[in-house]
């Protein structure tokens, strides 16, 4: 029985990880498809416009690949979003695209002293413009 019970845990897990992960290619590939097909309502680079922002992460009709996918290609019924019927290998490399979005790059490293800044602003000249 604990075999039968690993076995099923290992193939449960396997299926909860993503199908394919998206390379570099996909995600040129599904940038060319936005500008072609996204940014007259979400923007050139996707923060938004008409449509809302696709850079955040946050996804209002769902978040999974599949529902993006869903999204995309059936659009959303009573919302500007309409359909674009594409094949599953562009819309997956569409999808690769708006992931590559919302990853945060490396956190800024801030350097410096605040109480030095404070004191230099207070020692610093006024300028008074007229």
């Amino acid at each position: 029985m604990g075999l039968f019970r690993s076995a099923t845990l290992f193939l449960l897990s396997a299926m909860l990880l993503p199908a394919q992960h998206s390379s570099a290619g996909d995600t040129l590939a599904g940038q060319a498809l936005f500008q072609k097909s996204c940014t007259s309502c979400h923007g050139e680079n996707g923060k938004g416009g008409r449509g809302p922002d696709l850079t955040t992460g946050q996804w209002r009709w769902g978040g999974s690949d599949d529902a993006i996918l869903r999204n995309i290609t059936q659009g959303l019924p009573g919302t500007q979003m309409p359909a674009f019927p594409m094949s599953p290998s562009d819309g997956e490399k569409l999808v690769a695209y708006l992931r590559s979005l919302s990853r945060s790059g490396p956190e800024e490293v801030l350097r410096g002293d605040p109480a030095a800044g404070r004191r230099n602003m207070r020692e610093a000249p006024r300028v008074v413009l007229c």
